[in-house]
Parts: structure tokens; sequence; C-alpha cells
């Protein structure tokens, strides 16, 4: 016999809630339309989980969402360490850098998995590495090395007519993001030495797309669905698109190179647990699979014209019915 309940508890795991931008926010959006429909909201940090055996707690804030781009936006209804399997559904929605701290709660959370509805599964997340995980896809991804050495770092560069991006393994939003034209721009070696930390920490090589000047196409899937996509326009001057870099979301459509992309993803981020994906693509080519704490909601919102939330908490509501089955 299953369960039925009308409030469901949803537990947002991500970074303090003063970091979060109270206009554009996916957590935010997602936590305003859940309380919306009548469901209680709470939130903590990685650091506020603790797990003794497979038993989880949280030290938790309460939350009434008071509204999209009001300052503030939310009011602490109450704090205090709670089960973890008192939840309906935990949001794993904690941006990079994926250290040693996020994998630490990605283990813990991962011990409760099986028990409780995770968006995304955090063995899922373990596994699938945004700049990494496309690897295996060569003929959808731009030439990429995967190195710490500079012998092998100069050689690949060499072999790029357009030069090269280099990008940090484990970080997000452009930050540590270098293009190096050739092995003659300034401060080649440089570059290298900080981006590598003096060549002992691994970072990914990627040959330089040109059409990224019209743009990086993001695309949000959930489930089996496409959510919506939008285009990333770089400011001048810059070769990031990212919107923590100043780029600006523009409106977009899918064409059939997207949905090959796509089509080829999904039965592996379905095995995965990966509900709710941003895919990176610039002109032809799969760049990124972003799987931590995907961005997007506002910018489709705002392009197309839609309630995407709704969309992303009524999915949420129907994995949490199978789970009480």
């Amino acid at each position: 016999m299953s369960r039925r309940r009308k409030s469901l508890k949803l537990l947002f795991v991500a970074d303090p809630l003063s970091h979060f931008h109270p206009e554009r926010e996916t957590s935010l959006l997602m936590m305003h339309e859940a309380q919306r429909r009548g469901h209680e909201i709470f939130a903590t940090t990685p650091a506020g989980l603790s797990a003794r055996g497979r038993e989880l707690k949280a030290v938790a804030q309460k939350l009434e969402i008071l509204g999209i781009g009001k300052t503030p936006w939310y009011r602490v209804r109450g704090v205090k360490s709670r089960e973890l399997r008192s939840f309906d559904a935990v949001m794993l929605r904690k941006d990079p850098p994926f250290d040693e701290e996020y994998l630490h709660h990605l283990y813990m959370l991962d011990l409760l998995s099986d028990d409780i509805y995770m968006m995304n599964h955090p063995r899922g997340i373990l596994t699938a590495n945004e700049k990494i995980f496309p690897l295996p896809f060569s003929d959808l991804i731009p030439d990429t090395l995967v190195s710490a050495d500079f012998e092998a770092l100069r050689d690949f560069i060499r072999e790029q007519s357009n030069g090269v991006v280099i990008k940090p393994v484990n970080s997000s939003g452009g930050r540590g993001v270098f293009r190096l034209r050739g092995e003659d721009s300034d401060n080649f070696r440089v570059i290298l030495e900080t981006a590598t930390s003096n060549f002992t920490r691994h970072v990914i090589a990627q040959a330089f797309l040109p059409e990224i000047e019209k743009g990086d196409k993001r695309i949000m899937l959930l489930g089996d669905e496409i959510l919506g996509c939008f285009i990333r326009k770089p400011a001048p001057g810059e070769h990031r698109a990212n919107l923590h870099s100043g780029g600006s979301a523009h409106a977009a459509a899918l064409n059939h190179g997207d949905l090959r992309i796509i089509q080829r993803l999904r039965p592996l981020l379905e095995r995965l647990g990966l509900d709710f994906v941003g895919l990176d693509i610039i002109g032809k080519c799969l760049t990124e699979v972003n799987v931590t704490s995907p961005m997007g909601l506002a910018e489709i919102n705002a392009t197309i014209e839609q309630c995407s939330q709704s969309t992303v908490i009524e999915f949420i509501e129907k994995k949490i019915a199978i789970k009480w089955k």
C-alpha cells in the first residue's frame, strides 16, 4: 500500500543561501515552485551532514521563500538536526569546486540513495565528471587532452590550428579558463604552470572552437524530456560564454546534431540516475555534461516564456510517488 501526502518535505543540499542569485538561481526557482505547490522547503550545506553507520542527519534550515528577485528572498522558520529519512527527496545542488569535501558529502548521501529519491544520484555524480565524462564519445567532442605533463600539453597545443582552451577539471562558471593561441602565446609556460599547479594537477586542454563567437548552447534535460535550451554569447573581448563571466542568454533552437548528441548520451545518463542535466554544445561539438548543479531554468523561462520549474517539481513528485509504492 502506498503512502499519500499532500505536503512533501524537500531538502536542498547546496551552497550557503547568501551565495544564491535572487533572480536567476535555478535552486531558488525550484524552491519557490515547490512551496507554491504546498511543499515544505529545507536547506543545508555539505558541512551540515553527519553519518553514523547508515543513518544520516542534516542540520537543516526550514525556509519560507519570499519571492524571486526579492531582498531578502527567504526567511528561516527554524533550524534543527533532522534525520535524512524524514525527507521525501534530496536535491544535490552544491556548486563545484569538486574537491575533497565535495566527495565526502556524496559518499555520505549515497548511503541512503536507495531509500530516498535524490536529484541527481550521488553515485552518478561521482562517476560523471563534467569535463572528463564526454571523453569516450570522441566523435562528438573537440580534440581533447587531459594531462598535467608539460610536454604532452605542449605537443597537443602544437597540433591545434586554432589554439586551445585550458580548463580546470573540477571547477565551473568559466573560472580558471585560459585561451592559448599557440606555443608562441605570451606567458605560454607560465599559464600552463599556473593551470596545472606547477605540473602536478591535471587540466583539460581542448581544441578552440571558433564557433564560440556565435555562442555556447545549453540544453537542459529532465529524465527522457528536453526541458529547453538557450545560447550563451560571450561579452566583447571574451572567449568564455558562461553567464558568470559576463555572457548573455538568447533564444535557441535544437538541430539534428543536438538531437544526435542527446540520443547517444541519454541511455548512460539514465543508468547513472542523472535526471537533471545540462549539455554544453559549441557548433557541432559537445564540450561538457553538467550534472552537479546544472543551471538554466531562468534563462529558459526568459527565452521561451515558460515556467520550466513547474515541470521539474512535477517530475520530482512523480519520482517520490514511485518510491512510495
